[in-house]
């Protein structure tokens, strides 16, 4: 049996659009999607046995695809996680390119504590704002751990706003920086995942969505009709976690803000990313 050697790594940020990103890159010919979205292998130390079950993730065919993908956002959430690159380094792998899309820091970091609010792990913004949630919008922080194991030609930013905005000329920058025909046409350019309708789910569906008959039921959907159900569940009442506060409110987006500044300003100065046409109240 064939196994994949050259990779594409969607690497984060956490809750800026890697489940639509995954989506619409799992469409075109060259790429064989991983069966879990997010396997987070190299997120910890895993034996050999492992890796052999790892790659047994892709129904992999040699005469046809390029690259294997994976979506895992966890390989950007140093330094709660730390120690990926290096794994991921160390990894027999032939080829590998990542890809690490970032969104709004404060509108990520909303979403985020909204999502830990729902899963039952995270505290109402009423508690102070969860430092892992400021670590994981530090995106030039982040990238720091790949840029000292790899070269900055392996790695692409992919701006959310611009996904959103312009969807068929940056998913035709990613094919010109993975190398694969260019002029495939991806469908469903317009849709968006985990919008975030099924947080505001009642209590008794949210424990239903979130045990394994219910991962499972969700897994067996085709994407599509998955986040069509997650609309539909978001609509049937309102759940505990949605009355708890997870969205900054103007003070806090200053003060947080603030401490993101310097970040921003190494993600434009040293990885050429310039937020502040799209992202300007994050330089007043």
């Amino acid at each position: 049996m064939s196994h994949p050697q050259d990779f594409v790594f969607v690497i984060g940020a956490m809750k800026s659009g890697t489940t639509t990103l995954f989506q619409l890159l799992s469409q075109h010919p060259s790429i064989a999607p991983c069966r879990t979205k997010e396997p987070e292998f190299f997120s910890s130390d895993s034996s050999d046995a492992a890796w052999q079950e790892y790659l047994g993730l892709w129904d992999w065919d040699n005469e046809t695809h390029r690259y294997a993908l994976e979506a895992s956002s966890g390989y950007t959430k140093a330094p709660w996680i730390e120690g990926v690159p290096e794994r991921i380094s160390s990894a027999p792998l032939r080829v590998a390119r990542y890809i690490y899309v970032v969104r709004h820091p404060l509108d990520r970091m909303d979403s985020q504590v909204r999502h830990s609010l729902f899963e039952g792990w995270g505290h109402s913004l009423d508690d102070g704002m969860q430092q892992d949630a400021i670590d994981f919008s530090r995106y030039a922080f982040q990238l720091d751990r790949y840029s000292e194991a790899f070269k900055r030609g392996d790695l692409m930013i992919v701006l959310l706003d611009r996904l959103k905005a312009e969807p068929s000329t940056v998913m035709l920058e990613i094919c010109d920086f993975l190398d694969i025909d260019s002029g495939f046409h991806f469908s469903a350019l317009g849709d968006h995942a985990n919008t975030g309708e099924m947080f505001a789910a009642h209590p008794w569906l949210a424990l239903l969505i979130k045990s394994k008959f219910g991962r499972l039921i969700s897994r067996a959907l085709p994407p599509r009709s998955r986040e069509k159900v997650r609309q539909a569940v978001g609509a049937i009442g309102r759940s505990s976690s949605s009355e708890l506060r997870w969205r900054m409110n103007a003070t806090e987006r200053v003060e947080v803000g603030a401490r993101l500044a310097g970040d921003l300003r190494r993600l434009r100065d040293v990885y050429g990313v310039d937020t502040e046409p799209v992202w300007p109240d994050m330089w007043v």
